[in-house]
This record gives structure tokens, C-alpha cells and sequence, in this order.
């Protein structure tokens, strides 16, 4: 309660007169200063109900022949300010207020004493300032308005959320073009919101073309999911329009075969002191052959024991890269290979338990290469590579432990 009381003459009176809610705060002015000026002019106290109270009645107090002139003041403060809507769709906001706020700067720097709210989702603007001043703004709204409205449209479509972030694009590259190309704004939803909806907004014409890009994108699209790692499984499933679904499935289907074949792989042991030569100058060797030969070459690190070299692409690449890297070992090394047919039976038993037999021989004879053919194949050719005297004493003491095997009547299963 507002009460500027002072000390009054014999003869004092009240009266109580109705005045908008809305309109106290301008009878009250700033830290009270509009109350202060009509007592310090007339004598007359006003008291204006508490701002939590619904109570509209003001009581003046003071001489009954300053009253009138008190009475026309508070009126008169009561209407120095006043409040208007303007109607414009919510959808119309950011357009009336403009880029970095340009359309509203209009407006308001010429007016500067009214403040015009925007509250989201609501239909309308609202207007606050001096009556004449929010008179001239309303007017000016009404105008910027009608020409938006003429001039604006706006479309609501729906497309599955899961297609929204390649609508969008690489860094909004595809939506970003979209919104250059029509001059139009696109408000795609956040993925945490699940929404389905895209509104455009803009030009007539641009918003139906956007439209048109959008949802053609969208029945172009495919959804392909993956199976969980976990459940090792091999099936991966493809849902959308039945054409693009084809077309993808082939795609899949022949990225799958390439990756396939070049995935081919072939280890090739060469002798750990040959690596460096395998690699040459800066790499020129390695380089030189992966080129050419279209395939991965991985040589194991020079801190390991591994003699390995493993190539990896397609099976007649992988083939070309082997030849040529032993081609450099046979010609550092004057390296030979020979083949030795031992009955396939006996492989087994001549590796031994790990390998123990056959990285015996290797060992003690200068650390040559002895390869086995694959279980299974039938074959009895057993390769041994090295310096061609290690490879001879690699031969004949593996023709020598094959004997004592058959003479022992080993099986191929021992």
C-alpha cells in the first residue's frame, strides 16, 4: 500500500475511484515519482492497492478543492501509457523481427519508449510504451504484418527421424542448400525429441519446391541396420522404398565381393637380415611393390623375432608381390627352393607337438624355411627355401626323420 501521508489541513476528504490493474504502475512511476508529483502539486495523497492484491479501486485523500485536480493527474498518468496486441502467427515471429533483429530496429529506433514482446507459441506481439508512441507502433506492426503474410508461407511435413541427419547432411551441407536455393528456413527437430515433423517457412513458391526436394530425398533413402557385434551375427537388414532397397542391396552385395577378394592375405617368411633390403631406401622398395602390385605389404617390427611378411589384397596381387619380394631375397642370398615329396600322412607327425621336429631341423640348418602344404589338400610336396647348402642338409635330415617314422609305423593321426 502506497500511503503519502502528510499533515493535513481541518477540513480533508477521500474518494475512491476504479483504475485498471494494469494501468497502476503508471500511475505509481518509477520508485514512486508520479505519486510524489501529485502530492507535492495538489496536497492530495493517493493510495494505490498492494501489486499482489486484485483490488482496482485507488483512494485520493486530501482538500475536497484539489481533489478534481488530483483526480484528472492520476488519470491522466493512468493513460500516459498503455498496452496493445498486434495478431501475427508465432510461426511469423523471427521473420517480423528480421535478421540480427533489422525488421524490429525499424521500428523501435525510431519509437524507442515502447517495448515490444514476443512470447513463443503465442499468436500475438504485445506493445508497451506512451499511448501516442504505441499508437504509431501498433499501426507500423499491423503494416510489417499484412505484407509478411502476403508475402510468407509455410508447410509442415513428416519424415521418419532417422532420416533427418542425412537430410541435414555433412555440416548441414544438404539442408544448408536447400535453405540458400529457396530462401526459405527448415527446423528440423533434435534427435532426443523423436519428432517426425519439419516445418519450412519462407517464400510461397520456395517453401513447396523445398518441400518437394525433401520428401523426394526422403523416399530415396534407405535405413540399413547393422547387427550387434555381440550376436555375431551375419545378417544385415535394409528397409525403405523397394527400388532403392534393390539398388543398395546390389551395392552392398558387390562391396562385399571387393572386399572379399582384396582381403586375399599371404605370409611370406624371408630372413629377418633380408627385411631392410625388402624395405630399401625411405621405404622405395616396399613403396615400389604395393604400387605396382595394388596390394598392403606389413613387415613385422624390427624389434621381433617374426621373419613374416604378410601381404594382403587380391589372391593374383598378393601372388605378384610374393614373387617379387623373394626374387630380391634369392638375389641377396643366392637363396634356392626345393620341393621334397614326403606321403602327407606323415606331415603331422613330422612337425610335432608345436612344431617342435620341424623348427629343430629349421635351426640346425641355418634357419631355412620349410612350409608344409595345408591339411587336408592331399598334397606331399613339402617346399624348404634357404642357402642352397642349408636347404640340401634341411632335406636330407627330413627325408631321414620321415623314414624312421615309417619304420616306427607311424600314422597320420599320431
Amino acid at each position: 500500500m502506497y500511503d503519502f501521508s502528510f499533515l493535513q489541513k481541518k477540513k480533508t476528504t477521500s474518494i475512491a475511484v476504479e483504475v485498471r490493474k494494469s494501468q497502476h504502475k503508471y500511475v505509481i512511476g518509477p520508485k514512486g515519482n508520479s505519486l510524489q508529483e501529485i502530492l507535492e502539486r495538489t496536497g492530495v495523497s493517493v493510495e494505490i492497492p498492494p501489486s499482489d492484491s486484485s483490488s482496482e479501486t485507488v483512494i485520493l485523500r486530501g482538500e475536497p478543492e484539489k481533489l478534481g485536480q488530483a483526480l484528472t493527474e492520476v488519470y491522466a498518468k493512468a493513460n500516459s501509457f498503455t498496452v496493445a496486441t498486434v495478431s501475427a502467427p508465432s510461426w511469423l515471429h523471427r521473420f517480423i523481427i528480421g535478421k540480427k533483429g533489422q525488421n524490429l530496429a525499424k521500428i523501435t529506433q525510431q519509437i524507442p519508449k515502447v517495448h515490444i514482446e514476443f512470447t513463443e507459441g503465442e499468436d500475438k506481439i504485445s506493445l508497451e510504451g506512451p499511448t501516442e508512441d504505441v499508437t504509431v507502433a501498433q499501426q507500423q506492426m499491423e503494416v510489417l504484418v499484412s505484407d509478411l503474410i502476403s508475402r510468407m508461407d509455410f508447410a509442415e511435413i513428416t519424415i521418419d527421424h532417422r532420416f533427418h541427419r542425412h537430410l541435414i547432411g555433412k555440416s548441414g551441407t544438404n539442408i544448408n542448400r536447400i535453405k540458400e536455393q529457396y530462401k526459405v528456413s527448415v527446423r528440423i527437430p533434435q534427435d532426443s525429441e523423436k519428432s517426425n515433423a519439419i516445418r519450412i517457412e519462407g517464400d510461397p513458391q520456395g517453401v513447396q519446391q523445398a518441400k518437394k526436394e525433401l520428401l523426394e530425398l526422403a523416399l530415396r533413402m534407405v535405413i540399413i541396420n547393422f547387427p550387434d557385434p555381440a550376436h555375431k551375427s551375419d545378417i544385415v537388414q535394409l528397409r525403405g522404398p523397394k527400388n532403392e532397397v534393390e539398388k543398395c542391396t546390389k551395392y552392398l552385395q558387390k562391396m562385399v565381393t571387393e572386399m572379399v577378394e582384396n582381403s586375399y592375405t599371404i605370409s611370406v617368411p624371408i630372413f629377418k637380415q633380408f627385411h631392410k633390403n625388402i624395405i630399401g631406401k625411405g621405404g622405395a622398395n616396399s613403396k615400389k611393390i604395393r604400387e605396382e602390385c595394388n596390394t598392403k605389404i606389413d613387415l613385422p617390427a624390427e624389434n621381433s623375432n617374426s621373419e613374416m611378411i604378410v601381404i594382403t589384397g587380391k589372391k593374383t596381387n598378393c601372388e605378384a608381390a610374393r614373387d617379387r619380394i623373394l626374387a630380391i631375397q634369392k638375389e641377396l642370398a643366392n637363396i634356392t627352393e626345393m620341393e621334397v615329396s614326403i606321403p602327407s600322412k606323415l606331415h603331422n607327425s613330422l612337425i610335432g607337438a608345436k612344431g617342435r621336429f620341424i623348427r629343430s631341423i629349421m635351426e640346425e640348418c641355418g634357419g631355412v624355411h620349410i612350409h608344409f602344404p595345408s591339411e587336408g589338400s592331399g598334397s606331399d610336396a613339402v617346399t624348404i627355401r634357404g642357402p642352397a647348402q642349408d636347404v640340401e642338409r634341411a632335406k636330407k635330415q627330413l627325408l631321414q626323420l620321415a623314414e624312421e617314422k615309417v619304420r616306427c609305423g607311424v600314422s597320420g593321426n599320431e
